[in-house]
């Protein structure tokens, strides 16, 4: 079944932006569940995250039924949006990160072959990458390339100790769900690319406590940039 060749993954903050495109919903039954997704008229799959009204919390998306999903969809390319912290003060909220390698330290169980020995190569797991660099160029938008995401199950934040481990390991940015999505489309063949948005300093980086709503606040400020940033991704994708 080939619905669509590209696909835009939407997490926090992006609601309004995927509400925006024109589309039809798409159920897809794979092993793992059944897929849920949009299709808009220039056939591109839509994926909410965390479903409607932000009700599904990142350690209860089911990650393979959306990777099997877009598979069997005929999905080859997938952009994705991310909320993070970040780990280094030359990141402050507000920064576009394009994501170039993960740590995950996540427990899921992030594979697609539970019956199978299927050995992936994932050396490269955002190869979809050089999309959003080159959407950055054309629309001006300033981007830091080359984070390091730090996968962590959630849907707590992590504490100051935890945070400077992250960072003693090369980790600049931490969040819930984008390293699960690439490793589980790395095995799906579908390529990746990320962009992560700056939505606070991590813990014991700021005098403050983490609260989620200044994460959607962050995210709100720069959505009409990432509205144009994935756009025009979403353009170069579809044109190869």
């Amino acid at each position: 079944m080939s619905l669509a060749r590209v696909a835009l993954i939407g997490g926090t903050g992006t609601g309004p932006l995927l509400a925006s495109m024109s589309s039809r919903p798409v159920r897809v039954p794979t092993p793992f569940g059944t897929f849920h997704a949009a299709l808009t008229d220039s056939a591109t799959m839509l994926v909410k995250r965390h479903r409607e009204g932000h009700s599904v919390p990142p350690h209860r998306i089911e990650f393979r039924a959306i990777a099997d999903g877009l598979r069997r969809s005929g999905v080859k390319v997938c952009r994705a949006t991310a909320a993070v912290g970040s780990l280094r003060r030359d990141w402050p909220t507000g920064t576009i990160v394009i994501v170039r390698d993960f740590l995950d330290l996540s427990f899921r169980r992030s594979t697609l072959y539970d019956r199978e020995v299927v050995h992936t190569d994932v050396t490269e797991p955002a190869p979809a990458a050089h999309y959003l660099l080159d959407a950055a160029r054309l629309t001006g938008i300033e981007v830091a390339d080359g984070g390091v995401y730090a996968n962590l199950d959630g849907p707590r934040y992590e504490t100051k100790a935890e945070i400077a481990m992250l960072a003693s390991l090369g980790a600049g940015i931490v969040g819930m769900t984008a390293g699960t999505e690439a490793i589980l489309l790395s095995e799906a063949r579908v390529e990746y690319g990320c962009i992560a948005v700056v939505s606070n300093l991590a813990a014991g980086m700021e005098a403050t406590t983490l609260d989620h709503e200044d994460v959607v606040h962050a995210m709100n400020a720069r959505s009409a940039d990432l509205t144009r940033l994935l756009q025009r991704a979403l353009e170069l994708a579809g044109k190869e």
